[in-house]
């Protein structure tokens, strides 16, 4: 039929997408904490050549800080 070609298809699709990500993910993952300086992130970033950074309390994921958002916030300030 032709709906389980369908869902067939969108099954292998999405088996696709988990297996791209999966294997091309970082699993050596350096978690900052929100109490950390925005100086800290970026040099642990530059040190693994990232532009990304989990940020977790409590071993729970509260957000994301990027190069992008620290290079706004300096020129925010002038610097």
């Amino acid at each position: 039929r032709e709906s389980d070609l369908r869902t067939n298809r969108i099954s292998n699709v999405l088996l696709e997408i988990y297996m791209t990500v999966q294997t091309s993910m970082t699993t050596d993952v350096k978690v900052m904490n929100p109490d950390d300086t925005i100086q800290t992130a970026a040099e642990a970033m530059a040190y693994m050549d990232i532009g990304l950074l989990p940020v977790s309390e409590h071993d729970r994921l509260v957000g994301m800080i990027s190069d992008r958002d620290i290079a706004g916030r300096g020129v925010a300030a002038g610097q």
